[in-house]
């Protein structure tokens, strides 16, 4: 078997930017897979630590990065990879890119009318 499975990693965080407010909170990252059994395992990557996914009948993935996690990212642009491997051993990888913003900018208003 020579078929070749993919994968894609969806938007995340709905904009590829996380901001100030979405680094305190839990990022969950989807994606599709094509030729990859229900069940399959998806080994998602980011900032040098693995988070698991399990492909459902639909070809849908999805994990969690926990809150902590996320907190730890700087400013940055990150590449989060995904990859898998069908029952045969052909193996697919993706990348994708998003960025994470710094803190939340601040208004200041001047005294009026004196």
């Amino acid at each position: 078997d020579t078929g070749l499975p993919t994968l894609s990693i969806n938007t995340i965080a709905g904009d590829d930017i996380i901001n100030s407010t979405e680094k305190g909170q839990d990022l969950t990252i989807t994606g599709q897979a094509t030729g990859l059994a229900s069940g399959a395992t998806v080994t998602v990557n980011l900032n040098g630590q693995q988070y698991t996914a399990t492909v459902d009948d639909k070809g849908q993935w999805s994990t969690v990065v926990p809150a902590a996690d996320v907190a730890n990212l700087g400013e940055a642009i990150y590449s989060v990879s995904a990859s898998a491997t069908n029952d045969v051993g052909n193996s697919a990888n993706t990348t994708h890119t998003i960025t994470v913003g710094g803190e939340a900018p601040t208004i200041t208003i001047n005294t009026v009318a004196g």
